[in-house]
């Protein structure tokens, strides 16, 4: 759900981010874990073609070694977090957008408002149209 709302008009993201949602598919999506050491799903753009999606093998290692782990692990993060704000927030060359494989079910950028009445119709409509099912033993 989260990947929808960065396409609404209230989010405070780049306005490129937002398109790019509304753009992609779900075969868009890859999963890095050059972000943030851990995986992350994230559009496949020109900047993540680039960058690669595996952790720099340096950084794996030291990741995974108990001596070093501890410190290398905040600081993996923490780049990875510098990176997605300001991909987030302004414009620059470094596109990494994170969002999901929901992507494919968002065609517009709309308000939050719109956003939360169509996930309750979509919902009631469910309710009112799966079949129902007898609880086990009720037969009996």
């Amino acid at each position: 759900v989260g990947t929808r709302f960065i396409a609404s008009t209230e989010a405070q993201v780049n306005p490129e981010y937002k398109n790019a949602i509304v753009n992609s598919q779900p075969d868009d999506i890859v999963m890095s874990t050059q972000i943030s050491g851990t995986p992350a799903s994230v559009i496949n753009t020109p900047y993540i073609q680039k960058a690669g999606t595996e952790l720099h093998w340096a950084l794996e290692i030291l990741k995974k070694h108990p001596l070093t782990k501890k410190y290398i692990v905040p600081l993996i993060h923490l780049m990875g977090m510098k990176a997605l704000e300001k991909s987030a927030t302004k414009k620059t060359w470094k596109h990494v957008w994170s969002a999901g494989q929901s992507v494919g079910l968002i065609h517009e950028i709309k308000p939050c408002k719109d956003i939360i009445a169509q996930l309750i119709s979509e919902y009631e409509d469910t309710l009112n149209t799966a079949p129902t099912v007898e609880p086990p033993g009720a037969s009996l």
